[in-house]
């Protein structure tokens, strides 16, 4: 059975399995870490929709996700790959606070 059999349980309501988060230019998967081999090397569910909610600074997210929140404990991602869900279209952009 493969490690991502329960994946599609955890989509939200949207069907989206993956979140990454943007601040500064920098970026880190927030949901769906389990999902990364597939975004990587094209194989299992791939490709799929990932959302990328972009914050302004670190204010802001925490103003989002509370004051306890830190985005240093989630991995981070290369900047290409997120070109790369672009490019493909499999990019979800959304700005809680508005560009």
């Amino acid at each position: 059975m493969s490690e991502n059999a329960g994946a599609e349980d955890e989509q939200d309501e949207d069907g989206i399995p993956m979140t990454i988060l943007a601040v500064n230019g920098s970026f880190w998967i927030y949901e769906g870490t389990e999902l990364m081999d597939d975004v990587l090397y094209s194989t299992g569910r791939y490709p799929f929709p990932v959302r990328c909610a972009y914050y302004k600074d670190g204010i802001e997210l925490r103003r989002f996700f509370g004051d306890d929140f830190s985005a240093g404990t989630l991995w981070r991602l290369n900047p290409d790959i997120i070109e790369r869900l672009r490019r493909e279209n499999l990019l979800v952009e959304v700005y809680p606070y508005g560009r």
